[in-house]
């Protein structure tokens, strides 16, 4: 189980594609994603198969910063990191659970609710209680 809080959300997303054997389960915490309701690219991430178009990846992330301010390799390295991950991870990572009057600072703010949920969360995992 790896917990990713704000920017540790972009490392946590790495070591789960770089080595996906060893991350039982993906926790985002205040991690680039609106907690406040449903994105608005929501129903289109939902249509995405494998394999996942490069060109949506571009555009999906140009939607997060601005791309020309970006060296080209760098945009170039960030897409085929988001190539790695399978259409089932992009759209579970829209699953999410939601901490109103809440903002980045979800573990700051909200931390009993979040520890619940996280417990929820492994609970549920595959093999959890199975005992």
């Amino acid at each position: 189980m790896l917990v990713g809080a704000s920017s540790g959300g972009y490392v946590a997303q790495q070591v789960a594609v770089t080595s996906p054997d060893r991350v039982a389960g993906l926790v985002l915490a205040g991690a680039p994603r609106d907690l406040r309701g449903r994105p608005p690219f929501a129903a289109e991430l939902e249509k995405i198969t494998d394999p996942v178009d490069p060109e949506w990846v571009r555009t999906f992330t140009a939607g997060f910063t601005d791309l020309d301010r970006l060296p080209s390799w760098y945009v170039d390295l960030m897409v085929d990191d988001a190539l790695r991950l399978p259409a089932s991870i992009w759209m579970a990572t829209f699953n999410a659970f939601d901490y109103p009057d809440t903002g980045h600072l979800v573990l700051e703010e909200q931390p009993a609710q979040l520890a619940a949920d996280v417990l929820s969360f492994i609970a549920g995992l595959p093999g959890q209680g199975d005992d």
